[in-house]
C-alpha cells in the first residue's frame, strides 16, 4: 500500500520551501528565536501560576469543517513578536485543505502500524 500521492508531496514541498522557510528566515532576521537551544541560565524559575486552571472538552475540540474559528484558534496560538508573521500564514496554510479531500480512507491497515488486540 502506497500511502503517499506525488501531487500531495509536491505541493506540500512547495508550501514549505516557498513560504515556511521564507517565515522562518524572515523571523531570524528580526531576532526571534524559534526553538530554545536549552535552558535559561538567567530564569530563576520556569514556573507560570495558570489563569484558567480546569480544562474543558471544548478545549479540545476543533470544528475543522468551520473555517472561521480554525483560523481564529490558530490566530489565537500565536501570540508575541511573531504572531503577525505567522498571522499571515494561517490563511495560506487553509488554502492547503482542499488539497486532502480527496484522499480516500482505506480499511486496511497499513503494515508500518502495529496493531495489538
Amino acid at each position: 500500500m502506497n500511502s503517499t500521492n506525488a501531487d500531495l508531496d509536491h505541493t506540500l514541498l512547495s508550501f514549505f520551501q516557498s513560504e515556511l522557510s521564507e517565515t522562518a528566515r524572515s523571523l531570524r532576521e528580526q531576532g526571534a528565536q524559534l526553538l530554545v537551544p536549552g535552558p535559561d541560565s538567567e530564569s530563576t524559575t520556569y514556573y507560570i501560576r495558570r489563569s484558567k486552571t480546569r480544562m474543558e472538552p471544548a478545549d479540545f475540540e476543533l470544528k475543522l469543517t468551520d473555517l472561521a474559528e480554525v483560523r481564529q484558534r490558530l490566530r489565537g496560538l500565536w501570540k508575541g513578536a511573531e504572531e503577525t508573521t505567522l498571522g499571515n500564514l494561517t490563511d495560506k496554510i487553509l488554502a492547503l485543505a482542499p488539497h486532502f479531500d480527496s484522499i480516500e480512507d482505506t480499511e486496511e491497515v497499513s503494515p508500518f502500524v502495529y496493531v495489538m488486540f
